[in-house]
């Protein structure tokens, strides 16, 4: 029994040394399959990427190359299509022949034609260009010859003549790509009426060839340059030729039985009566030409002449800013004066005699043009619309307002000439008088007066004024509830302060203070204040 006693006691001390050494075997083969699975995760992690770069860049590359694919398919396309396109002409043309020698004739007449030169001019769009040349005399350009012309030869002894005729070609048709041409078109003078193509002076032609008439005004050989004026001619625009005139292109110049005809709706004259410049638009264009923005047509030339006095050269410099402001204004006006606006255009707030709704009230619609690089804003106007602006125009001596804006100048200049009484200037007569004083009745002017009579004699404004009247004055307790009084005030009659006061407010106004006393004491109508 000691024995077997004695054995289980080594058991027991054997397993306790065993125990320790067992954990220690589980923790390292746990963190031996964490480490594990974390290397498995990293290297899938990578294959995974490198699988899914590979994949992107495949797909790139078939998306490259589906690209350069479809390209060179659709050029492929376009030049069978091409191909196709001329061959079927070919077909059609040597069916439409009659004979071989139709198609060599055909051939002997066609022609390429050999640009001379490009003109510069102020009509930089088609819209605001002179429909003619000769009704835009002071407009100004010149046609710059390319290198293969030499002046001295091709155009010794142009300067001779006093016109040329300039053959040229309408580049800035928008129809120049299209095959077909409308066979007949409405003028914009025809009223309505069609004519046939090649019965019109339209720039839109089976064959975009232009002729048109300009004067000569000198030849800058070193600069390569015709300088020309009263032309019709878009800026840009190529030349193919250049021709002088003669007597014999005069009709019934040497035969006056057989005079120029045209047709009724060519010959009509619908040209505006006049033209006017608002004083804004003569400084603006004065200051666009100072600061060379209608250069190189419209621009100073600054002479340096050091044996001059400055004096001298002030005084040539204003003599010619002068002359090229009156040249381009003129030359603006003749444009004007044709009313470039379309009159057979689907597009109604540009048609001629356009106008538009605003709050009710029909406002004209102004149109714009481009004249070298600078835009012009204009409206057209009828004789009775033209006599309703003159009247808005004259706002007798009054200041720009709020009420203006509003009310409008004609409304404006109604109000200011009325002629009210006011009985009474106490506390409610002084808020009176402050409110006329802001609505500026009785703020016309003699100045104003002489301005109404210059315009237009038959529409009389008469001289607007308020007379006021109160025969009380002013004691401490008026200064907390009538406002126009103060302290200096105190003793005065309230018509009179009354008046000084509206004065500072308004001093253009013209009032009247009287002291008398209107009515009896049982009217009422004494000290309350009011307007009769």
């Amino acid at each position: 029994s000691s024995t077997s006693s004695h054995t289980e006691k080594h058991i027991q001390q054997k397993k306790k040394k065993m125990a320790p050494t067992q954990r220690n075997d589980s923790s390292s083969i746990i963190a031996a399959a964490i480490l594990s699975s974390c290397t498995t995760a990293l290297l899938s992690y990578y294959v995974h990427k490198r699988t899914i770069q590979k994949h992107t860049t495949q797909i790139n590359e078939q998306r490259q190359a589906e690209r350069t694919g479809r390209i060179r398919a659709e050029v492929k396309l376009r030049t069978t299509t091409k191909d196709l396109l001329l061959a079927q002409k070919k077909v059609n043309d040597s069916s439409s022949s009659s004979s071989p020698e139709t198609e060599t004739e055909k051939d002997k007449h066609e022609m390429t034609l050999t640009t001379i030169g490009t003109v510069t001019s102020p009509f930089t769009k088609r819209m605001g260009t002179p429909r003619q040349g000769a009704l835009a005399p002071h407009s100004r350009a010149y046609i710059q010859l390319l290198p293969n012309v030499t002046p001295t030869q091709t155009l010794d002894g142009i300067e001779l003549y006093s016109h040329v005729w300039i053959i040229f070609k309408f580049h800035a048709n928008t129809d120049i790509s299209s095959g077909s041409k409308k066979t007949k078109i409405t003028p914009p003078r025809s009223g309505g009426i069609k004519v046939g193509m090649l019965a019109t002076r339209s720039p839109h032609r089976i064959n975009c060839i232009g002729l048109s008439l300009v004067n000569v005004e000198y030849l800058d050989v070193r600069e390569k340059r015709l300088y020309v004026s009263a032309l019709d001619l878009v800026n840009g625009t190529p030349v193919y030729d250049i021709k002088p005139v003669v007597p014999w292109d005069i009709p019934g110049h040497f035969n006056p039985s057989k005079p120029l005809k045209v047709p009724q709706w060519v010959s009509q004259d619908d040209t505006l009566s006049s033209v006017q410049f608002s004083s804004e638009a003569k400084t603006s264009l004065e200051q666009c030409i100072l600061h060379g923005h209608l250069a190189p047509l419209y621009k100073l030339v600054r002479k340096k002449n050091l044996k001059k006095q400055k004096q001298t050269q002030s005084s040539e410099m204003k003599t010619q800013v002068q002359t090229i402001v009156n040249d381009a204004k003129e030359a603006i006006c003749e444009v004007l004066a044709q009313d470039p606006r379309a009159s057979n255009t689907s597009n109604v707030s540009k048609k001629r005699g356009s106008k538009k709704k605003d709050c009710g009230k029909v406002v004209l619609e102004p149109y714009k043009i481009i004249f070298c690089s600078i835009q012009i804003e204009f409206i057209v106007l009828s004789e009775e619309e033209e006599e309703e602006e003159e009247k808005d125009q004259i706002v007798y001596g009054l200041p720009a307002s709020g009420q203006t804006y509003i009310l409008g100048k004609s409304l404006t200049n109604k109000i200011s000439s009325r002629r009210l009484f006011v009985v009474g200037s106490g506390a409610i007569g002084c808020e009176i008088l402050k409110n006329l004083s802001a609505m500026m009745i009785g703020s016309t002017t003699k100045k104003g007066q002489k301005k109404s009579d210059h315009h237009n004699h038959h529409h009389h404004h008469p001289r607007g004024s308020i007379i006021v009247t109160d025969m009380d004055t002013i004691e401490k307790s008026n200064l907390s509830r009538q406002l126009l009084f103060r302290d200096a005030d105190v003793g005065k009659f309230k018509s009179m302060a009354a008046k000084e006061a509206l004065h500072k407010f308004n001093p253009d106004i013209t009032i009247e203070s009287h002291t008398s006393k209107v009515g009896d004491d049982a009217g009422g109508a004494g000290g309350g204040g009011g307007p009769f």
